[in-house]
């Protein structure tokens, strides 16, 4: 009877091996556990022992050696263990199914079905033997023990998991009805929910006032269509804050049946930021060549007018006194103009020579008392007092000592216009997370929300003769070195601009990581 059963599988074997990987290939279990590239030589070494088993005469005796494929490309653990149960399980039906089809003799049937059933068994106890021993079950790390020639690894669903969870882009996974079944951390930290207020909700949760129904509407309708979605929204955090992200929608199938959609969410406001500071840039270097060209061509006529004003005051000096009382006092007028025009020309020479950034790594407080040195005594001049406040033991960080100068003095002076009665002007230095913040208050009148949201562009200002520069330039500045800065203020209560500078900048960071490899 063996040698018959060992002829009717070998003669089914390629149909049965066939629907055998057809099955497994669409078991999420198995696809989970086992690489896909393992199923078909795993089938084919399984056929094997179970013909191997069925011509063995004391079968319980043979030794289990393991599945060769799986023993060198190190797949062990836990889940391969229950991996391999199912696959014994799907094999097991497939071969009676073949049986009950093929075999029109009922004595024969049960004895095939007997002789199947015991070598299936036996094979059953030989893996979850096995196998059980190569993983850490006490621990449950699912790695690999008891043979120091075999390397260790990671289980299967252990790395999906990992890889789930430690995404840097959120990933949320729903029912088909939108509820919540699961979320990574990365989308906790975009939007702000712990895990459990948002676990059983649906996605309404992050539904934002700037996207319409309609949007929703066209969104759902290319999913049933297409079977994705990809594209640009604006999703909404806990705290109400919009965020726009990049999503992507997949669904999750299982039998071949939609059963759920995954949701792949990656935060663009650094993106759009970083695009935003790019356009900057490259108004600025417009701006600045053509502030230069201007410059250029306003000082020439201004020297010359300048000279020929010295000259005309030599002759009026030498002229008749009446002529000189009333001459005189016109002529300063026009210098005074012009000293002022060359002083305008001059900030706009500056800011067209904005020098490229040589940081070196350096005490950022030592820039300060350095420019202090030089501005305390104007300062007090026109009743000013400056208050200094610095945290102990700051972290140095890579900066331009040169622009950091012309940023800290241009911020002092804007605080001292804006109090033409006197005042104070605080300094802090501080470390705020992975960044030093510098921040200077002033007393002044303060600033409106409207203004707030220009002064850092080009040529805006408040006052009667300015360029409109200074603050576009600290910003520039501030960009280069990678950082940020900004203003709070309200009318008649003062202000306050703030600015953060990474403790280590992007190529600081590269290059020790070049170095570590």
């Amino acid at each position: 009877m063996k040698e018959e059963l060992l002829q009717y599988l070998r003669e089914h074997q390629k149909l049965a091996a066939q629907n055998w990987l057809a099955e497994l290939r669409a078991d999420s279990l198995v696809r989970a556990a086992l690489p896909h590239g393992a199923l078909k030589p795993l089938v084919d070494e399984i056929f094997s022992r179970l013909l191997e088993l069925i011509g063995t005469k004391n079968q319980h005796n043979s030794e289990f050696p393991g599945f060769a494929y799986i023993k060198d490309h190190h797949i062990n653990g836990i889940d391969t263990l229950r991996g391999l149960q199912t696959v014994l399980l799907k094999g097991k039906r497939i071969f009676f199914d073949f049986m009950a089809h093929d075999v029109a003799d009922r004595q024969q049937f049960i004895v095939f079905f007997q002789l199947t059933d015991d070598v299936f068994h036996r094979l059953h106890i030989d893996i979850t033997t096995f196998y059980s021993q190569k993983s850490v079950s006490s621990t449950n790390n699912n790695h690999v023990i008891g043979d120091d020639s075999i390397d260790i690894h990671p289980s299967r669903l252990n790395l999906f998991y990992n890889a789930f969870q430690n995404s840097t882009d959120g990933i949320i996974i729903t029912d088909v009805h939108g509820r919540i079944i699961e979320v990574n951390r990365a989308f906790i930290q975009i939007f702000g929910y712990s895990y459990e207020e948002v676990i059983g909700q649906t996605t309404a949760l992050l539904r934002s006032g700037s996207t319409t129904n309609e949007f929703y509407a066209g969104m759902w309708e290319t999913i049933k269509k297409v079977g994705s979605w990809k594209g640009e929204i604006v999703n909404r955090k806990k705290n109400g804050e919009e965020v726009p992200v990049l999503l992507s929608i997949t669904p999750i199938y299982e039998n071949k049946k939609i059963v759920g959609y995954m949701g792949v969410e990656i935060d663009t406001r650094k993106q759009k930021e970083m695009e935003e500071r790019l356009l900057q840039s490259e108004r600025f270097v417009v701006i600045g060549q053509m502030a230069s060209k201007v410059a250029h061509e306003i000082r020439n006529p201004l020297s010359s007018i300048s000279l020929n004003a010295e000259l005309l005051e030599d002759e009026i000096d030498s002229a008749d006194e009446n002529v000189c009382r009333d001459a005189k006092p016109l002529l300063q007028s026009i210098m005074s103009e012009v000293d002022r025009l060359a002083v305008l020309t001059e900030e706009y020479l500056q800011f067209s020579r904005l020098p490229h950034m040589a940081p070196e790594d350096g005490d950022i407080n030592k820039v300060i008392s350095e420019v202090l040195d030089f501005f305390e005594a104007e300062a007090n001049s026109i009743g000013i007092q400056i208050v200094t406040t610095v945290e102990k033991a700051l972290p140095q960080f890579p900066f331009d000592p040169q622009q950091i100068r012309r940023l800290i003095l241009n911020l002092l002076r804007n605080a001292a216009e804006a109090m033409p009665g006197g005042g104070a002007i605080h300094i802090r230095l501080r470390q705020v997370n992975e960044q030093v913040q510098l921040s200077v208050t002033d007393s002044g009148h303060g600033i409106s929300e409207q203004q707030l949201n220009k002064i850092f562009e080009p040529f805006y200002t408040t006052k009667d003769m300015g360029t409109g520069l200074g603050l576009a330039l600290c910003s520039q500045i501030v960009q280069e070195h990678g950082g940020r800065i900004w203003a709070e203020s309200r009318e008649k209560a003062g202000a306050t601009f703030y600015v953060d500078f990474p403790i280590k900048s992007e190529s600081t960071i590269k290059k020790n990581e070049s170095e570590q490899v």
